[in-house]
């Protein structure tokens, strides 16, 4: 269910019991451990039966992200411009 957890400075090469699944990230705890310590969120990791949703999703969170860095460029463009024109104007005088 998750994937790659044995990878270097991910888990230190614990054993990870997953407690509930939800729309939030799992939560997860280690079963070497006692009960009274707090749970810790795992980040959230596609696993096979779903990489697919979530592929769609990184897709359309990208598209966003594209979007929002082109608006600021742009904006940025305008500013730019803009200024070119004070300046010019100032030298100009």
């Amino acid at each position: 269910m998750l994937r790659n957890i044995n990878q270097p400075k991910l888990c230190n090469c614990t054993q990870l019991a997953v407690k509930k699944i939800n729309e939030q990230p799992p939560r997860s705890s280690n079963p070497d451990r006692t009960k009274t310590e707090d749970a810790w969120l795992r980040a959230r990791s596609c696993s096979a039966a779903s990489d697919l949703l979530c592929f769609e999703q990184n897709k359309r969170y990208r598209l966003r992200v594209t979007e929002r860095h082109q608006q600021e460029a742009d904006q940025c463009q305008t500013r730019f411009r803009i200024h070119q024109l004070r300046d010019y104007n100032h030298f100009a005088l």
